[in-house]
């Protein structure tokens, strides 16, 4: 009677990475009935059987070799002791297996975001004395009419009509913008009804219409047209010289139609320091 229960298999339960509770058969060896039947025999008390060492007080039992890589009852119990201290997410992979996989202990460090200017004027960036005093640019002084405040904003129209600025490739249309009192602001240009490939030009002038600063080939941000927006060109500068009084801006653009011509809209913001 009692061989088939000595022949019952014998099971571990364990837990694998994912969270999911398995029962493995313990394998046995040939002969490990034999062996287990054997071990159910009472002890002999003879002197021979007094030789063995007992074990150490506190120590772990060992394990044995065809018991290696798999748990005992108290190395299951503390791992799920451990699994259930963590959260899970429950997924389903793409063989449609539904899986828990413990949360990652996540340090989420955050960190402010610089501004990046596309660029700054400041008094250590200004242009060559010998520019500044150079012949320039007086002979614009009745094109700056647009005044512009921190807490509005102006636009252009930039045409063929417009004033038109002279640089080295020769008279392109320009607006021209005037900024009073300023300490450290941001100006915000934007663009309206020019390709994504457009650049642009900023020149800053002192109050005596002498040029400060000189911004060439700025890309700035192209933002795409939305259902609520038209596609427009956004550029960011920093102004920190209270010299600054006035602004040239121009496009360079190979697409630009010259009847429609493109739009300039200017804000001010305070820069944060």
């Amino acid at each position: 009677m009692a061989l088939p229960v000595l022949a019952e298999p014998a099971y571990y339960t364990w837990v694998d990475a994912q969270g999911v509770i398995h029962n493995t058969v313990v394998p046995t060896k040939p002969g490990a009935l034999e062996q287990s039947s054997e071990s159910k025999r009472p002890a002999s008390k003879s002197p021979e059987s007094n030789t063995e060492k007992p074990d150490s007080v506190g120590s772990a039992p060992v394990k044995p070799k065809e018991l290696e890589g798999y748990k005992t009852e108290e190395e299951l119990q503390q791992q799920i002791k451990s699994s259930t201290d963590k959260s899970f997410y429950t997924w389903t992979d793409a063989n449609g297996t539904l899986r828990n996989t413990p949360k990652p202990d996540v340090i989420v460090e955050f960190s402010a975001t610089e501004i990046v200017y596309d660029a700054v004027f400041a008094p250590p960036f200004r242009l060559p004395k010998k520019i500044t005093e150079g012949a320039c640019c007086a002979d614009y002084k009745n094109a700056f009419k647009q005044i512009l405040a921190s807490d509005s904003a102006v636009s252009q129209k930039i045409t063929s009509e417009s004033v038109l600025y002279q640089t080295q490739q020769g008279f392109i249309p320009a607006g021209y913008f005037v900024i009073k009192d300023i300490e450290k602001e941001i100006v915000f240009i934007k663009s309206f009804k020019l390709s994504k490939d457009a650049s642009y030009e900023v020149v800053a002038l002192n109050s005596s219409f002498q040029p400060l600063y000189l911004a060439s080939e700025l890309a700035g941000l192209y933002i795409e047209q939305t259902w609520k927006d038209f596609a427009y060109t956004k550029i960011m500068l920093e102004l920190s010289d209270p010299e600054i009084e006035y602004l040239i801006v121009f496009a360079n653009d190979e697409y630009i139609d010259k009847e429609l011509g493109y739009s300039l809209s200017l804000s001010l913001g305070k820069a944060s320091d």
